[in-house]
């Protein structure tokens, strides 16, 4: 029984797509980091994410383009629709995100944020018609309650603010519909591609944002841009890139609960960086996301 489960774990037709949303998950574990040292603001951070990421991302999209005999662009007005759309799906993610910790505790944001598998189970059911197992709903639940004590040994839950709490929940909506659409994407485009051109539309997102609302946008100091270029080329042209390429051989709903293994990368990093405590109860929610993914990973094919 063990040795099938164990088969069933590492089965050789998934290996790389599952260490690439591992990979591309740790990677986005450090966005947390760079966006506290960052010295600009919210929307401007996010700008920046984008603008230094881009000449990596067209830059890889060229190469790959060189490296395949048929590659597939977006020709019709309908592929460059459905392109823009992710970037400003993911654009918008940020935006309630950050807007969100302005109305609301940062402990109520973060859990709420979490929430992005459950919407994209019942998206992907829904729009797709993908099957919902058992084991899959029981991953979800799995995940989610790790989540949900790494957030508890922060702090306790805050008073209920609906204005911010909503927003939070709106920008886990949104970064579901992210996933989605690009994991549908996969099926006409490479990564790179999608990459490339959701980055730009997302990237003129935050640029309006930035300059409609904000005031502190451009760093003093040579110093204060490392943080940006930090964002764009390990966070998103890395973790994102890595996500992007792993979801074609991966559901969407074990790609989202896959990712939830972000926060414990983010909680080892602030303790390692600026030694905040890895108590018990954060070691005990990294664990039980660890087992969610386990669970998941079973109804994979």
């Amino acid at each position: 029984m063990f040795k099938a489960f164990s088969n069933r774990l590492f089965d050789s037709s998934f290996p790389y797509a599952f260490l690439g949303v591992i990979l591309g998950s740790a990677f986005i574990g450090a966005s947390p980091i760079f966006v506290r040292l960052s010295a600009v603001d919210p929307f401007a951070t996010g700008f920046f994410r984008f603008f230094f990421a881009l000449p990596f991302l067209w830059t890889w999209m060229v190469i790959d383009t060189m490296a395949t005999k048929e590659p597939r662009h977006p020709k019709m007005g309908k592929d460059y629709l459905l392109l823009s759309v992710a970037g400003v799906f993911f654009a918008l993610d940020i935006a309630f995100w950050h807007h969100s910790l302005h109305h609301t505790s940062v402990v109520n944001s973060t859990l709420l944020n979490s929430m992005t598998p459950i919407f994209v189970t019942l998206i992907a059911w829904f729009v797709w018609r993908e099957k919902i197992s058992g084991i899959s709903v029981i991953g979800v639940i799995f995940a989610i309650a790790g989540t949900c004590l790494l957030v508890l040994a922060e702090g306790k839950i805050g008073e209920v603010k609906f204005f911010g709490d909503f927003l939070a929940l709106i920008s886990a909506l949104f970064f579901a519909g992210y996933v989605l659409i690009v994991k549908h994407l996969r099926g006409y485009f490479t990564a790179p591609t999608i990459m490339a051109w959701s980055s730009m539309s997302c990237m003129y997102c935050l640029a309006i944002l930035t300059f409609s609302c904000e005031q502190h946008i451009i760093p003093s100091h040579w110093e204060e841009w490392l943080p940006l270029l930090g964002l764009a080329v390990i966070v998103h042209a890395m973790g994102q890139g890595l996500i992007a390429v792993s979801l074609k051989h991966l559901s969407a709903t074990f790609s989202a609960i896959t990712m939830m293994i972000t926060p414990v990368v983010s909680a080892l990093l602030a303790w390692v960086l600026f030694q905040e405590p890895f108590t018990g109860l954060k070691i005990a929610g990294g664990l039980i996301i660890v087992v969610g993914i386990i669970i998941a990973r079973q109804n994979e094919k």
